[in-house]
């Protein structure tokens, strides 16, 4: 499938379903600033992952297989996963990204399937890329 934009009056973002997920841009309108970022299932934990880019493993295992694409409006996207091998429990990952006035919202949601019985150890994160010029103005950036 092709990249996906939502946008509103302030923000345009970019995603690559077949590509991670990736997130292509984030183009804040009024000063122009852009972002990367890509998503993956953490690589830390009681499991080795494959080593793909040495001396590094793959910052996950969602990276670069395509996802499934659900619904999507001008603002919002909604995507999906499975989870597969090298990974050794059966489950999921639901991704859901909105614009609503100046806020980008995303949300992960790691699920076990139901016939895995087995602890599930997992974790989800961004794995942000900044472009290193911003433009002349001063640009501040709140999480929470």
């Amino acid at each position: 499938s092709e990249n996906i934009i939502i946008e509103n009056e302030f923000t345009s973002v970019m995603l690559s379903p077949e590509v991670g997920a990736s997130l292509s841009s984030i183009l804040v309108k009024k000063n122009g600033a852009c972002y990367e970022l890509l998503i993956g299932v953490n690589e830390h934990g009681i499991h080795n992952l494959p080593i793909s880019d040495p001396p590094h493993a793959i910052h996950g295992l969602v990276r670069q297989r395509p996802w499934t694409v659900g619904k999507v409006t001008d603002t919002s996207a909604q995507l999906e996963i499975e989870l597969a091998e090298p990974w050794p429990y059966k489950g999921r990952v639901e991704y859901a990204l909105s614009l609503s006035g100046r806020s980008f919202v995303q949300t992960m949601r790691l699920i076990a399937a139901p016939e895995e019985t087995r602890p599930f150890p997992g974790g989800l994160g961004w794995h942000p890329w900044f472009k290193r010029t911003l433009g002349s103005s001063e640009m501040y950036i709140q999480s929470n």
